[in-house]
């Protein structure tokens, strides 16, 4: 399931920081 990584890492890169 890197997929699910790869989503993940793109997020928090395009938000700049960890938003939950």
């Amino acid at each position: 399931m890197q997929a699910d990584i790869m989503q993940f890492i793109t997020e928090f890169h395009r938000n700049g920081k960890l938003s939950k």
